[in-house]
């Protein structure tokens, strides 16, 4: 394979075992099956989380598995950058945001970082070392507190209510719930959008959606409609 192929087939096994693993559909030997066989390391983002060998990372992680301690997550949003260093070795740095499903009773939802170094032998390629950050301490450039990522946690928290709470409106869209919750809980246009990340404007256009969904002439009556709606049994 060439340097392109190789770099886009690269980003590709990066992708497949992301997503693997977080979502628990391979087994830990099933992902490391493509581990280099001429050397291999992983550094996680679990204390202590330092494997020299492939052994090493295979019994550590299913230890971590078999007592529970990782979580069923989902990982979307995924970016991938690669390049080359040296004649047979692709350097591959990923992003992508992971997140408890809501079935899991966890509120957990961050940008996660991963580089993954990847060794070319003819046609074949085998990850010969994966560094992933720690999710749980994501604090920004230029912050002492982990701002930005307590703002994500607090949407994917606010988003989980708002769905719960209108669980039974199967017509309305996701964002929709998310400011009709707001909404009710008396929220401006301005702290939703600040909650939400989006404009004022932005809030006005899907409370005017809302109006129309509902058939109601103003906020007020919309107010009175959604807390009227019938709500799911817990």
């Amino acid at each position: 394979m060439d340097n392109k192929d190789f770099r886009e087939k690269s980003a590709d096994v990066a992708k497949n075992f992301i997503h693997k693993w977080y979502d628990k559909s391979a087994t830990i030997k099933e992902l490391l099956d493509l581990a280099d066989p001429q050397g291999f390391s992983w550094i996680g983002y679990m204390a202590p989380g330092f494997n020299r060998t492939e052994a090493e990372a295979r019994d550590y992680y299913i230890r971590k598995q078999a007592r529970k301690e990782i979580p069923m997550m989902k990982a979307d949003g995924d970016r991938y950058d690669t390049q080359m260093i040296g004649e047979n070795a692709c350097l591959v740095l990923c992003e992508c945001h992971v997140y408890v499903p809501q079935e899991y009773k966890l509120v957990i939802s961050e940008v996660q970082r991963v580089t993954m170094l990847m060794r070319r032998d003819g046609e074949h390629i085998f990850i010969t070392h994966i560094h992933a950050s720690n999710p749980w301490f994501a604090v920004g450039k230029d912050e002492k507190f982990a701002i930005t990522a307590g703002r994500a946690n607090y949407e994917y928290a606010r988003t989980l209510l708002a769905m719960e709470r209108f669980k039974t409106d199967v017509d309305l869209t996701r964002r929709q719930k998310q400011i009709l919750s707001e909404l009710c809980d008396g929220k401006t246009y301005k702290e939703i959008g600040e909650t939400l990340d989006i404009s004022p404007r932005t809030v006005r256009y899907h409370v005017e959606e809302l109006m129309h969904h509902f058939h109601v002439e103003n906020r007020s009556q919309l107010l009175a409609r959604a807390r009227s709606q019938p709500r799911s049994k817990k």
